[in-house]
């Protein structure tokens, strides 16, 4: 309910249960078939909500110094094809802040707001099992997942997940939350000293909602074990929408390589998938900035693919970048020439 604070002391622990019969089935807010399932913990329609822990620090190899929200690894128990419960979920919520808490072993996301403005996350930690070395994927665990968000700032979070650490995603139109047929952005984000030991930094998926002003600065992607084969990627799976004023600046990357679950890598992708629906204009990209980024090794240094000649990548910056690669060639299709801007790029970047 609103104006509600759920406190975690430290050694507390909120655990879920481990059968699927535990958790009513829910609202389908993507109009996909299959069943969803109500979240541990969830807030719809609410107001001024707090979920805090007493953690001192977000690293995950120092004792534990807070309470724990725990859904006891969904996955392995979930039938094959049907998602699990999201661990944390608010739907059409406002003023919401999550702090100095871990929440581990999510079914599907571990803290997933949707249609929420204003949210703070600070000095939070989102983790699940991984396999031998940590570059194993399991199951659909991914971490903080923005969808329709405006005016949030995320500070101090650390993901240790298989699937995306974090993404921004935005609703469908004909979702059945977003019925009023309107777009619902996610924009005015700010991630701040963030640490992404998970697959990817994504922004897009689901964005016919538009993804726009979008700040990610002083934050590291990787370690030095390749849990990230996949570095930054944008995407959109052939569904319209636009991504614009885009900025990662001081970024530090590790070890971006192929594992067994991914063949393969790359550090920064922008491929705008053709429309899969006749009529639909291609998803536009513009005012992209990549600012002092380095990385300790990466296999391929990525891919800048707009929709097409109409719907080039446009206003791509690209400065005081250096990616010591396994394989040097960028790969550059439908940019606007006239508006890239490189400066200090290594490798060497693409040529009119």
């Amino acid at each position: 309910s609103s104006n509600t604070v759920l406190r975690v002391e430290s050694g507390g622990v909120i655990a879920g249960v481990q059968q699927l019969s535990g958790y009513p089935p829910v609202l389908n807010i993507w109009k996909r078939s299959g069943t969803y399932y109500q979240s541990l913990v969830s807030g719809y329609n609410v107001v001024n909500v707090t979920i805090e822990g007493t953690r001192k620090s977000s690293n995950p190899d120092l004792a534990q110094a807070g309470g724990i929200i725990d859904g006891n690894a969904w996955w392995l128990y979930t039938p094959k094809r049907v998602r699990g419960p999201p661990l944390v979920m608010f739907v059409n919520a406002s003023n919401v802040t999550v702090r100095n808490i871990e929440l581990r072993n999510g079914g599907w996301m571990l803290l997933q707001p949707v249609l929420t403005n204003y949210l703070t996350v600070d000095n939070v930690l989102l983790q699940s099992p991984r396999g031998v070395g940590g570059a194993q994927r399991i199951g659909q665990d991914g971490g903080l997942i923005l969808t329709s968000v405006q005016h949030a700032t995320i500070t101090n979070l650390r993901t240790r997940t298989g699937d995306d650490g974090t993404a921004l995603w935005t609703l469908n139109l004909d979702s059945q939350v977003s019925h009023d047929g309107t777009r619902h952005p996610t924009q005015h984000v700010l991630y701040d000293s963030c640490y992404i030991e998970s697959r990817s930094f994504a922004i897009g998926s689901h964005l016919q909602g538009h993804v726009k002003h979008i700040t990610v600065r002083n934050t590291k992607i990787g370690n030095d074990l390749g849990w990230c084969p996949w570095a930054i990627k944008f995407k959109n799976y052939g569904l319209a929408g636009l991504i614009s004023n885009i900025t990662f600046e001081n970024i530090q990357l590790g070890v971006v390589q192929p594992n067994q679950y991914y063949k393969k890598s790359y550090t920064f992708q922008i491929v705008a998938t053709p429309p899969s629906v006749r009529g639909i204009e291609p998803a536009r990209y513009e005012h992209i900035v990549f600012r002092n980024v380095t990385a300790k090794k990466v296999h391929f240094v990525g891919s800048f693919i707009g929709a097409s000649h109409n719907a080039p990548i446009t206003n791509l910056t690209l400065q005081d970048v250096n990616l010591p690669a396994v394989q040097k060639k960028w790969r550059c299709k439908f940019l606007d020439w006239d508006t890239l801007h490189t400066h200090n790029v290594h490798p060497k970047f693409c040529k009119r």
